[in-house]
């Protein structure tokens, strides 16, 4: 087709979520909110070294946590990742000693 300039492609569910480009090709990586409830008085000290464990073995899974807030009075924390799933989310918290009791898309930002 002379002439005809080509789109590039998007993903319909996720036209805007970050590709990255890994050994076994391209994962379309979507964006995750994760909660962690009981965690009463936690510390600063604890909430980074809880963060780099999670650090330490996310490339496993595709993933890559962004930052990690804490309220220690409620004892919730929140994690925001890129990822290929959530499931791929769990499974690095899992392993790093602390599963998450919520994980949520969030395909929408402003």
């Amino acid at each position: 087709m002379e002439g005809a300039e080509l789109e590039p492609a998007q993903d319909v569910a996720a036209p805007n979520a970050p590709v990255r480009h890994t050994g076994r090709g391209c994962d379309v990586m979507s964006r995750f909110m994760d909660v962690h409830h009981g965690m009463t008085g936690i510390t600063a000290d604890q909430l980074k070294q809880a963060h780099q464990a999670d650090l330490d073995i996310e490339k496993d899974e595709g993933v890559h946590f962004e930052k990690a807030w804490a309220d220690p009075e409620s004892g919730t924390i929140y994690c925001l990742s890129e990822a290929p799933s959530a499931e791929a989310v769990q499974r690095v918290h899992e392993r790093a000693g602390h599963p998450a009791d919520e994980v949520h898309a969030v395909p929408l930002a402003v």
